[in-house]
């Protein structure tokens, strides 16, 4: 008998080396494919488990859209949406299934209400799937955003204001969290409004989440600058439902986690004894030779 699995690539592989995760258990380390009964391709060596590869390879991505700590492994599968935020959920799972229709039409969203309502979890499962798509994405607390260009007026600054606010213009898809903690001075909403407004005119698509009202946020951001997020399919929600907070678990290392995706059985690659005792080109052979069909050995001429 013969250990083999099915991959997602639609081959069925043979294992010929079984390696062992402490993590993720059995997995195949030396494989070659399958094309038939006892029919198998050049073995090829796997070096490592692919479930601890992808793991290293997701935090990577979160590492790069600057994820929060608490988000980090945040997606669409372990969020586990109920009657209040089902409509929420079903428009983020669309837009992500609809990725590049939706970034090159520049859909934004607002995301508003109290805390702990699943706002980031959302948002932050949307940046994952689009970087992981190869779009260039990114997470940022407002707070950050304004130091970021407050730092550009300091004497012998590294970049200048335009070089920072074209940096969060030209991303792909941006979230902008907590929008409506800032001071809301004049200097700030000018500030938000040239990064929205520059996104705006490139058909870049950004999320804001608040927990704000939808009127509040109207205000702060301006009306001009609301009004733009909502073209293109944009859209506002109030995420007034009760908090999901208190379930939540500071995330580590398991956060990050992916389930052991081998399902091995065994398949019975020994010959047919029926084909072992009958050789179908037995009345063609002479001196040791496969004669062609029309020839017949010597010695059986008419």
């Amino acid at each position: 008998m013969t250990t083999v699995f099915d991959s997602s690539n639609g081959c069925t592989y043979g294992v010929v080396e079984m390696g062992e995760c402490e993590r993720h258990g059995r997995y195949p380390n030396i494989i070659r494919q399958r094309f038939g009964k006892g029919c198998y391709g050049f073995s090829s060596l796997n070096l490592g488990c692919p479930m601890c590869k992808r793991e290293a390879s997701d935090r990577k991505i979160y590492g790069a859209i600057s994820i929060p700590r608490r988000f980090i492994g945040k997606t669409f599968e372990n969020y586990q949406p109920d009657e209040n935020s089902q409509r929420v959920y079903d428009f983020f799972r669309d837009y992500a299934d609809h990725l590049q229709d939706r970034i090159d039409a520049g859909t934004s969203v607002i995301l508003t209400g109290r805390p702990g309502t699943g706002k980031t979890h959302l948002a932050c499962a949307l940046l994952f799937e689009a970087k992981k798509k190869g779009y260039s994405a990114f997470f940022i607390n407002i707070r950050k955003l304004f130091r970021a260009v407050r730092d550009t007026w300091r004497e012998g600054a590294a970049e200048s204001e335009s070089q920072v606010i074209d940096r969060y213009v030209d991303l792909d898809l941006l979230v902008i969290d907590e929008v409506g903690v800032q001071a809301k001075s004049e200097n700030e909403q000018c500030i938000l409004y040239d990064i929205l407004n520059g996104r705006y005119e490139n058909t870049k698509p950004t999320i804001i989440l608040s927990n704000e009202t939808l009127p509040g946020i109207k205000q702060i951001i301006g009306e001009r600058a609301y009004d733009r997020l909502r073209e293109g399919g944009g859209k506002a929600f109030d995420c007034s439902w009760e908090s999901y907070r208190g379930k939540a678990e500071l995330a580590d290392d398991k956060s990050v986690s992916i389930q052991n995706i081998f399902e091995f059985y065994e398949v019975d690659d020994s010959p047919d004894q029926e084909s072992e005792k009958v050789d179908p080109f037995a009345d063609r052979w002479q001196d040791g030779k496969l004669m062609p069909a029309h020839i017949q050995p010597a010695g059986e001429a008419a």
